[in-house]
């Protein structure tokens, strides 16, 4: 995991966490903010336990690249789309 990796998910935890906190009752009966959480989980587990370990490979076909690609884009944008929407949609 390279420090740019690391740093970004210090800095989206040590802002995200407070900024949560700080309207928790109103984020918990928003269905944006739970489909934002159940996608970073799925983006996190998908970056660390897949893309990375098929990105060292030297033998990765273009065509799983290009699907691993996407499936990554996908994931981190439903991530940023349903935190733009979570202010919309209280």
């Amino acid at each position: 995991m390279s420090l740019l990796t690391r740093l970004s998910l210090v800095l989206i935890f040590a802002t995200g966490i407070p900024l949560a906190l700080s309207e928790m009752i109103k984020l918990y009966y928003n269905y944006s903010f739970w489909v934002k959480m159940s996608a970073l989980a799925l983006a996190l587990i998908f970056t660390f336990a897949i893309r990375n370990p098929l990105a060292r490979k030297d033998n990765l076909p273009q065509v799983g690249a290009i699907f691993v690609g996407l499936i990554s884009f996908s994931l981190w944008f439903t991530v940023a789309a349903a935190g733009r929407w979570i202010g919309f949609s209280s």
